[in-house]
């Protein structure tokens, strides 16, 4: 079994809003090459909006200075969203973009070596994800792709902000993932007691930014398309920087195919020509070496690559422990939310971080139960290392199964090797599929007489496995949740 990590190793933790504070207050620098573009840009004659746009967009930092400079102008009298980068440019006019090249922060000049790397690397990733995802909206001919170029591009913003304070956390947790074959999210919650994803929905929420960027963040918003797309985007974009040929990569690369209508070979074969693309228009060095991996493949993947792509269901360095602070945090929210709230979010965001982070449970569920579809919807989710497909969890009720079973009271099951023989085979297939993996903790949640869904969790590894206190810990956080609903207003769900 893999070792538990030791807590008197773990970094020293800040509090998730203690970062927003200290993060969301930045700015993130402009490369300067960019600057002296916009420079070069604002002296040609006739200067076209879209040569602007393209000279923004190519570059995070200017992007989200854009966007911030235009939110805070609009909350006026006329309040409205900026959605992208092609309004932020329309609404400020070129005399006021004329003044920006001599007052941003240039990165070479305001960072040290380390955030330069780290910047460089992130903004990379974030242009080809933002590339990849207005390609696909196009596809599906999205009214406003533009919308979904910048929500690309700033989901990656909490990394930003993080490698400008903090580089050496991002160095701890690149060693964890890239050495001992942490899968990404744990590795996240070892170093900082958080996934870098919530600390950009975070921040994204405090600076108001579009509400597009926020859905993306969120697992549970994986059923709405947009979102979906630049989710996928997202993990080829971080796919690519280690192999276009490893199993995660095809696996999102078929999703792709499936969402988009055509076959897996022709997403495939645009996604690589579009990455070619992008590093022949670009000066990004991690773009282009991800394209050189394409040019030049690897006959197999490396050792680092195929044990990623193994690490979800194989081998993980450090399984997760209880921290039993943060298991009596969670317990203690649910038992104070006031009587008779309609807030369902706040119960789910205090049940899942019970599980994740006070019980140690890998990845957790809430799987809500539409009686009108009968079906199961996965409506939050944790721990699933911006997995868009274990996001999308839906099961359908029309024949006998084990979930089936679980709605008709309120149960609990460990499935484990005891157990396993008698209920494997009522388990719809194509969950035993999504999770990957042979045991794992189901409750049912039961309001107001009616059970509204159920709860799920795993370690999701052969080495982390499930005993008897993750049991009891799983059972009283899935117990304090049903007490919370029974005090709501009944409702819809």
């Amino acid at each position: 079994m893999a070792n538990a990590a030791p807590p008197g190793q773990l970094p020293m933790q800040k509090p998730l809003s203690e970062w927003v504070d200290v993060l969301s207050a930045q700015s993130i620098p402009v490369m300067k090459s960019t600057i002296q573009e916009m420079a070069r840009v604002l002296k040609t004659d006739n200067l076209p909006v879209k040569a602007m746009v393209d000279t923004v967009e190519r570059d995070p930092g200017l992007a989200l200075h854009l966007i911030r400079t235009c939110s805070n102008r609009s909350h006026g009298h006329l309040s409205t969203e900026v959605t992208s980068v092609q309004q932020a440019v329309m609404m400020l006019g070129m005399q006021k973009l004329a003044l920006l090249p001599k007052t941003l922060p240039a990165l070479e000049v305001s960072t040290n070596k380390r955030s330069q790397f780290h910047l460089l690397r992130i903004f990379s990733t974030a242009y080809h994800a933002a590339v990849q995802a207005t390609e696909w909206a196009r596809q599906r001919r999205d009214m406003i792709p533009d919308e979904i170029f910048i929500a690309a591009q700033l989901h990656f913003i909490g990394e930003m902000l993080l490698a400008m304070d903090a580089p050496e956390l991002l160095d701890r947790i690149y060693q964890l993932r890239n050495e001992e074959h942490v899968p990404t999210e744990e590795a996240h919650y070892l170093i900082l007691g958080f996934t870098i994803d919530q600390l950009s929905l975070a921040i994204a929420r405090k600076l108001e930014l579009p509400t597009l960027l926020i859905e993306s963040l969120q697992a549970e918003s994986a059923h709405l398309p947009r979102a979906y797309g630049i989710m996928l985007a997202v993990q080829v974009a971080r796919s690519a920087s280690y192999s276009w040929y490893w199993d995660k990569m095809l696996e999102m690369q078929k999703k792709a195919a499936d969402w988009l209508g055509k076959s897996s070979q022709t997403v495939i074969r645009e996604t690589h020509q579009l990455a070619v693309k992008v590093a022949r228009a670009s000066t990004y060095p991690s773009i282009m070496a991800a394209a050189f991996k394409l040019l030049h493949p690897a006959p197999i993947a490396s050792e680092d690559t195929k044990d990623e792509s193994k690490n979800k269901n194989s081998h993980v360095g450090v399984c997760l422990v209880p921290q039993i602070a943060q298991l009596k945090h969670a317990l203690g929210g649910l038992k104070a939310l006031p009587d008779h709230t309609n807030d369902l979010h706040k119960v789910t965001e205090l049940l899942l971080h019970g599980l994740h982070n006070g019980a140690g449970l890998n990845r957790a569920a809430f799987v809500y139960h539409d009686p009108e579809r009968n079906t199961l919807k996965a409506r939050g989710v944790v721990g699933v290392d911006n997995d868009p497909f274990f996001s999308r969890m839906e099961m359908p009720l029309n024949r006998p199964n084990l979930f089936e079973k679980m709605l008709e009271k309120q149960q609990a099951l460990w499935l484990n090797d005891e157990n396993r023989k008698r209920y494997w085979e009522i388990i719809p297939l194509e969950f035993r599929r999504l999770i990957k993996t042979n045991s794992f903790l189901v409750m049912s949640i039961v309001n107001h007489e009616r059970t509204v869904g159920i709860v799920y969790a795993d370690r999701h590894t052969e080495d982390c496995h499930l005993d008897e206190t993750a049991y009891k810990y799983f059972k009283a956080m899935c117990l304090q949740t049903t007490e919370a609903l029974k005090r709501m207003k009944r409702m819809r769900y």
